[in-house]
Protein backbone atom coordinates (compact mmCIF):
# COMPACT_ATOMS: atom_id res chain seq x y z
CA UNK A 1 0.00 0.00 0.00
CA UNK A 2 1.30 3.84 -0.23
CA UNK A 3 0.24 7.06 1.48
CA UNK A 4 -1.72 9.03 -1.21
CA UNK A 5 0.26 12.14 -0.72
CA UNK A 6 3.97 11.18 -0.39
CA UNK A 7 3.98 7.56 -1.84
CA UNK A 8 5.04 5.68 1.12
CA UNK A 9 5.00 2.58 1.10
CA UNK A 10 3.81 0.07 3.84
CA UNK A 11 2.67 -3.57 4.35
CA UNK A 12 -0.77 -3.90 5.71
CA UNK A 13 -1.87 -5.60 8.19
CA UNK A 14 1.22 -4.65 9.72
CA UNK A 15 3.35 -7.65 11.94
CA UNK A 16 2.66 -7.30 15.51
CA UNK A 17 5.05 -5.45 17.76
CA UNK A 18 6.49 -8.82 19.47
CA UNK A 19 7.10 -10.04 15.78
CA UNK A 20 8.89 -7.50 14.84
CA UNK A 21 10.86 -7.06 18.26
CA UNK A 22 12.00 -10.90 17.92
CA UNK A 23 13.03 -10.51 14.49
CA UNK A 24 15.08 -7.13 14.75
CA UNK A 25 17.24 -8.54 17.74
CA UNK A 26 20.88 -8.84 18.15
CA UNK A 27 20.06 -12.36 16.34
CA UNK A 28 19.11 -10.65 13.02
CA UNK A 29 22.36 -8.43 12.92
CA UNK A 30 24.69 -11.60 14.17
CA UNK A 31 23.02 -13.87 11.34
CA UNK A 32 21.97 -11.36 8.43
CA UNK A 33 25.38 -11.11 6.39
CA UNK A 34 27.67 -13.98 6.23
CA UNK A 35 30.57 -11.20 7.04
CA UNK A 36 28.34 -9.74 9.67
CA UNK A 37 26.32 -6.89 9.15
CA UNK A 38 29.86 -4.22 9.60
CA UNK A 39 30.57 -5.42 6.03
CA UNK A 40 27.20 -3.20 4.77
CA UNK A 41 28.99 -0.41 5.52
CA UNK A 42 31.69 -0.47 3.42
CA UNK A 43 30.04 -2.47 0.52
CA UNK A 44 27.29 0.40 0.65
CA UNK A 45 29.51 3.36 0.31
CA UNK A 46 29.45 4.02 -3.83
CA UNK A 47 25.40 3.36 -3.61
CA UNK A 48 25.57 5.97 -0.39
CA UNK A 49 27.46 8.51 -2.57
CA UNK A 50 25.43 8.51 -5.34
CA UNK A 51 22.15 9.17 -3.25
CA UNK A 52 24.14 11.92 -1.46
CA UNK A 53 25.71 13.72 -4.66
CA UNK A 54 21.95 13.91 -5.78
CA UNK A 55 20.82 15.15 -2.37
CA UNK A 56 23.18 17.88 -2.56
CA UNK A 57 22.23 18.71 -6.22
CA UNK A 58 18.61 19.22 -4.90
CA UNK A 59 18.92 20.45 -1.73
CA UNK A 60 21.06 22.38 0.77
CA UNK A 61 22.86 20.45 3.64
CA UNK A 62 20.83 22.32 5.95
CA UNK A 63 18.36 20.51 5.37
CA UNK A 64 17.23 17.93 7.53
CA UNK A 65 17.30 14.47 6.59
CA UNK A 66 15.74 11.70 8.09
CA UNK A 67 16.53 7.38 7.21
CA UNK A 68 13.76 6.01 8.10
CA UNK A 69 14.85 2.21 9.10
CA UNK A 70 18.48 3.37 10.38
CA UNK A 71 19.95 0.52 11.68
CA UNK A 72 23.37 1.10 13.26
CA UNK A 73 23.64 4.12 11.84
CA UNK A 74 25.83 3.96 9.07
CA UNK A 75 24.21 5.91 6.34
CA UNK A 76 24.05 8.75 8.62
CA UNK A 77 27.11 8.68 10.19
CA UNK A 78 28.65 8.79 6.29
CA UNK A 79 26.08 11.58 5.61
CA UNK A 80 27.70 13.71 8.88
CA UNK A 81 31.26 12.86 7.44
CA UNK A 82 29.96 14.16 4.09
CA UNK A 83 29.14 17.54 5.64
CA UNK A 84 25.28 17.49 6.32
CA UNK A 85 24.61 18.89 10.22
CA UNK A 86 20.90 17.92 10.07
CA UNK A 87 20.39 14.14 10.40
CA UNK A 88 17.98 11.80 12.26
CA UNK A 89 17.18 8.38 12.03
CA UNK A 90 13.70 6.39 13.02
CA UNK A 91 14.52 2.54 13.61
CA UNK A 92 12.57 0.06 14.99
CA UNK A 93 14.67 -2.16 16.56
CA UNK A 94 15.98 -1.39 20.09
CA UNK A 95 19.06 -3.04 19.80
CA UNK A 96 20.76 -1.34 16.72
CA UNK A 97 19.29 2.37 17.27
CA UNK A 98 20.82 1.62 21.17
CA UNK A 99 24.01 0.91 19.08
CA UNK A 100 24.27 4.08 16.58
CA UNK A 101 23.37 6.11 19.74
CA UNK A 102 25.94 5.14 21.84
CA UNK A 103 28.71 4.17 19.07
CA UNK A 104 28.34 6.91 16.86
CA UNK A 105 26.65 9.51 18.64
CA UNK A 106 23.62 9.47 16.22
CA UNK A 107 19.85 11.04 17.09
CA UNK A 108 18.15 8.09 16.56
CA UNK A 109 14.60 7.32 17.43
CA UNK A 110 13.23 4.10 18.41
CA UNK A 111 10.00 3.19 16.96
CA UNK A 112 7.71 2.23 14.21
CA UNK A 113 6.86 5.30 12.15
CA UNK A 114 3.07 3.88 12.15
CA UNK A 115 2.87 4.13 15.60
CA UNK A 116 4.13 6.93 16.33
CA UNK A 117 3.28 9.69 19.10
CA UNK A 118 4.11 13.05 17.48
CA UNK A 119 2.56 15.14 20.00
CA UNK A 120 5.51 13.99 21.93
CA UNK A 121 8.21 15.01 19.29
CA UNK A 122 7.11 15.62 16.19
CA UNK A 123 9.38 14.80 12.91
CA UNK A 124 10.33 17.72 10.79
CA UNK A 125 12.13 16.86 7.79
CA UNK A 126 12.78 18.07 3.92
CA UNK A 127 14.52 14.75 2.51
CA UNK A 128 13.45 11.11 3.73
CA UNK A 129 15.97 8.67 2.72
CA UNK A 130 15.41 4.52 2.93
CA UNK A 131 18.34 2.21 2.20
CA UNK A 132 16.71 -1.11 0.78
CA UNK A 133 17.90 -3.74 -1.20
CA UNK A 134 15.87 -6.63 -3.32
CA UNK A 135 16.45 -9.56 -1.58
Amino acid sequence: MSALKCHLRFVNPQPSESFLNNYYSIDYYNNYIPNGYHSIEASSIKDWKEKLDLLNDLLIKKTVLIELGSAYGFFLKYCIERGWKNVEGLEISLFSSEYARKEYGLNILTGDIMNRNYEKKPIRCDCHVGNYRAS
